[in-house]
């Protein structure tokens, strides 16, 4: 893994080097900018294939592998790591959706065409529609929050499980894994559930 990130790097090198020469350069022959167009569209594709981890694709993304036994420390503590990296992934998906919600109501309140109010007669159902939709949009966006927080906590959890495992294997003798799981997993890594609210008491926050 770690030769082939430096061959990532190395290949994504050269193709900013190859793109910033055509670039920037004037007085090229047509064929060496040819050559050096396809230098940098083949380095940074080959750059870009190289930087993904195919062996632990599916480990990152699908599957962590949860029902497996566990036959040694080191098998558990990836175990944890690629747990602790789909949370990771997820709390990541959240927070995209929800940054592309904002946006997008945000964009669509600026571009909203002006009416004239002393001209306008207002349709109360649409209006009472657009400001409920508004409320409801906005609770989302709460939950969301909420959601990605939690998740983030979660990953945190595990991930300090498996620092105190690896701190334990270093020199067992030397170290209480109790004591090691207390120190680095905090307080504030709370994975309890959630408390639910109600929505009025959702939109009393809201309005505070």
């Amino acid at each position: 893994m770690k030769y082939q990130r430096t061959i990532s790097i190395l290949l994504l090198l050269i193709s900013l080097i190859t793109y910033l020469i055509y670039g920037n350069i004037d007085g090229l022959k047509s064929d060496i900018i040819g050559y050096l167009k396809f230098t940098y569209k083949i380095t940074l594709i080959l750059g870009l294939i190289a930087f993904v981890p195919w062996k632990d694709l599916d480990l990152i993304f699908i599957d962590a592998k949860e029902f497996t036994s566990n036959e040694s420390y080191k098998q558990l503590i990836r175990k944890l790591r690629f747990r602790s990296l789909l949370f990771k992934n997820l709390s990541v998906l959240i927070l995209i959706i929800s940054i592309i919600t904002i946006g997008f109501a945000v964009y669509t309140t600026i571009t909203a065409p002006k009416i004239e109010l002393e001209k306008t007669v207002v349709n109360w159902d649409l209006a009472s529609i657009k400001i409920g939709a508004i409320f409801l949009l906005i609770f989302l966006i709460h939950i969301l929050f909420r959601v990605f927080r939690y998740i983030v906590r979660l990953s945190g959890y595990y991930d300090g499980i498996s620092d105190a495992l690896e701190i334990y294997l270093i020199d067992k003798e030397k170290h209480d894994l109790s004591k090691l799981i207390e120190l680095l997993i905090p307080i504030k890594y709370d994975i309890r559930e959630l408390k639910q609210t109600s929505v009025a008491e959702n939109l009393k926050k809201l309005i505070k």
